[in-house]
């Protein structure tokens, strides 16, 4: 017993602990296998976890113990006694921080001997190791386990921050008005985008991106498409110097200069065409980068390798169901792109249920944010709106104006009421959207805000498209 390793053998000890025990006994194939790696020549362990394996708790007793440990032939009284005295110090054990700790030494052992395991077996066949990697679940009972305390002793503090911690600020109304605990972006949260094809949601998402970025943040975007490089140089770049995404292209290197400086180093791209990455190799490749980024970007979710043998409704659910673990286990942010239903396309204000291939998703997300685009406008405008949000306000629909610089600008409802029927040109630059707002200065912008801030009982519409003909327009000033 001396040569074995104290570490090892507290951790044996340990497992006996009714917390302990019952995360080893869920994973007890992996458990034995680890053990019986590290301490093969330790009779007393390879006991005890073949003890845990052929008995529920209510079968631990001293009694019992002594039996299965005077079984082993060279093992002397005092021996036998001094283990029964080590796992009795564990079973009484009720200090929640050292017990979270051994769970967490358990958990982290038995994932590097099965990752041992896997290699094993596999060979040099490196599909089959990572089918048996997907293969394995490791259950950790402990961190799940149902923890009931008075209400009246929770630390405020603590659950304020653990729940509504800030990530970034923004200006946008419709991020503020989600999140009044904190008027910014909440950290660990994983935010679906929803946009008609070429309704903005690469251009929102990049506009996100470059926002954080600019704050100090770090992310990655991951375009998985038709996105180039040259595409990220053009529209950062557009929304970096405020020009045409035309001219843009023609001034690529004023675009990186201004990306360089103004973003640096904190976003990193990847590139990727349609269906040919799986949800486990993306998750496998972000999750060996993790510490490098605050924010993941997913461009969109249609696009991941479709796996065949399961319809778009599970499908759907399990690829989010994969990236949650960005936010639960990591506390990353996490956006990702989706497209409506078609029967929701040109429409102003897309509604909750808009999501396209699996409504599964909304299981898993802890937001959705709508880019609604009207058909009834040449110009890109319609409802920016949260219309679910586990953490905060759902009940946020403002209208935009997307420039001819990608970039999205709230508008008042005055502003939009003339523009959402504007059929004459394309674009309409940011100076041009700020001569209108001061046409109509005597209506305050924020006046969208407080609509949707107070009961909307009163509004029965609000939430409904406007797809109707406005005569009464005036005559706009470009």
């Amino acid at each position: 017993m001396a040569s074995i390793k104290v570490k090892i053998t507290d951790l044996a000890y340990s497992l006996f602990n009714q917390e302990l025990f019952a995360e080893a006994k869920s994973n007890i194939d992996i458990v034995q296998s680890y053990f019986k790696a590290n301490a093969r020549d330790n009779k007393v362990i390879q006991s005890l976890v073949q003890f845990i394996g052929n008995n529920d708790y209510e079968g631990v007793t001293p009694t019992r113990l002594q039996y299965e440990l005077e079984k082993i032939d060279t093992i002397m009284d005092e021996e036998v006694d001094a283990v029964i005295k080590h796992i009795k110090k564990w079973v009484k054990m009720d200090d929640k921080e050292i017990l979270k700790d051994y769970a967490e030494r358990l958990r982290k052992n038995c994932l590097s001997q099965n990752l041992i395991n896997c290699q094993t077996q596999a060979g040099d066949d490196v599909d089959l190791f990572y089918d048996l990697m997907n293969k394995f679940e490791y259950k950790d009972t402990y961190s799940d386990e149902m923890q009931i305390k008075k209400l009246s002793e929770v630390d405020e503090e603590k659950a304020m921050k653990d729940s509504f911690s800030k990530f970034a600020e923004d200006d946008l109304q419709v991020i503020k008005g989600a999140y009044p605990a904190v008027d910014a972006w909440l950290s660990a949260q994983q935010i679906i985008v929803v946009a008609e094809p070429g309704g903005g949601k690469s251009l929102f998402m990049m506009r996100c991106s470059k926002h954080f970025c600019m704050q100090g943040k770090r992310g990655v975007y991951v375009a998985l498409g038709d996105l180039t490089e040259a595409s990220f140089i053009v529209r950062l770049g557009a929304q970096l110097l405020g020009c045409t995404l035309t001219e843009a292209a023609r001034r690529s290197k004023a675009c990186m200069e201004a990306i360089r400086k103004e973003i640096g180093d904190n976003l990193f791209i990847a590139c990727v065409p349609a269906n040919k990455i799986s949800i486990e190799r993306f998750m496998r490749k972000i999750k060996s980068r993790i510490n490098d980024y605050d924010f993941i970007v997913v461009d969109y979710d249609a696009n991941f390798k479709s796996k065949g043998d399961l319809n778009m409704y599970l499908e759907g659910g399990e690829i989010y169901s994969n990236l949650s673990e960005f936010t639960i286990t990591y506390k990353k942010l996490v956006l990702v792109g989706s497209q409506p239903n078609k029967k929701y396309y040109g429409k102003s204000y897309l509604p909750k249920e808009c999501a396209a291939e699996s409504s599964k998703k909304q299981q898993f997300v802890d937001g959705m944010i709508t880019i609604g685009n009207r058909a009834g406008s040449t110009l890109p405008l319609g409802y920016l709106a949260f219309v679910k949000n586990r953490n905060g306000n759902d009940r946020v629909r403002i209208p935009y104006v997307r420039t001819s610089d990608g970039e999205f600008h709230e508008v008042s409802y005055e502003v939009y009421a003339q523009l959402k029927d504007y059929r004459d040109r394309e674009e309409i630059s940011y100076y041009e959207l700020q001569q209108l707002e001061d046409k109509f200065s005597a209506h305050v912008a924020s006046s969208s805000v407080t609509k949707v801030a107070g009961p909307v009982t009163a509004d029965p519409d609000f939430f409904e498209n406007d797809e109707q003909d406005d005569e009464n327009k005036e005559k706009l000033p470009f």
